[in-house]
């Protein structure tokens, strides 16, 4: 068994479907299908239940779980001791940031990256999925967040700063409060759950909890 195999096995317990483990490893329905069979048959061993709710670990594949993800470390930690280290900086870079750090910032500094490294080609990939470093999911992250996982390099870049603002028009019509107190009496427009866990924007979600929440969405640039 090589190591591809094992990719594709993980992908399939992970997603639960052979639809989601293509999408992840970025290959063909039919080749995670046609290989899953390979695996099975050289194996003589069935690792996957096929549910209507998706495929399901057979307790041989639970065992085979354990044994892949060992495999999976030992190469993630193989390419973090070697990548980096050729002289000349060449290659892809997947740079993961959300969508308002993206269009704000972002996209003015690739453009100087690239004019400073012609020969690295920079992916940028934008939205809240947290993407796995350790596995190569994505080689830089840059987004908001108190304290990063202790196995990353981390480096402070700025410090956010929010507050709550309302429009004039508004505030012709409902007043303005004149302390935290009176924002229960208030209309909000904020940020949707999905945007709340990821960016720890606690004391807007706690805010708009006791006013009335109007409209939200999960893009910072929309509200």
């Amino acid at each position: 068994m090589n190591w591809d195999d094992l990719r594709i096995f993980l992908a399939i317990a992970d997603q639960g479907s052979l639809a989601g483990a293509a999408r992840q490893l970025r290959v063909n329905h039919s080749t995670v299908f046609r290989r899953l069979n390979a695996i099975e048959d050289d194996l003589k061993v069935r690792l996957f239940e096929r549910l209507p709710r998706g495929y399901v670990l057979t307790a041989a594949g639970e065992e085979m779980t354990v044994a892949a993800r060992r495999v999976e470390a030992d190469v993630a930690d193989i390419e973090r001791q070697i990548v980096g280290r050729e002289v000349q900086l060449r290659g892809s870079l997947r740079v993961t940031t959300t969508e308002a750090l993206a269009e704000a910032y972002l996209t003015r500094c690739v453009v100087e990256f690239c004019e400073r490294y012609p020969e690295i080609a920079v992916e940028l990939v934008v939205g809240y999925q947290v993407y796995d470093l350790s596995k190569r999911e994505a080689d830089v992250a840059i987004r908001p967040g108190l304290r990063p996982p202790d196995h990353l390099i981390a480096r402070k870049l700025a410090r956010l700063r929010w507050a709550v603002y309302a429009a004039r028009a508004y505030t012709n019509r409902f007043g303005a409060p004149g302390s935290v107190a009176q924002l229960k009496d208030h209309r909000f427009v904020a940020f949707s759950d999905q945007v709340v866990e990821g960016l720890s924007f606690g004391w807007a979600r706690d805010l708009a909890r006791d006013g009335e929440v109007v409209f939200s969405s999960n893009n910072l640039l929309v509200p």
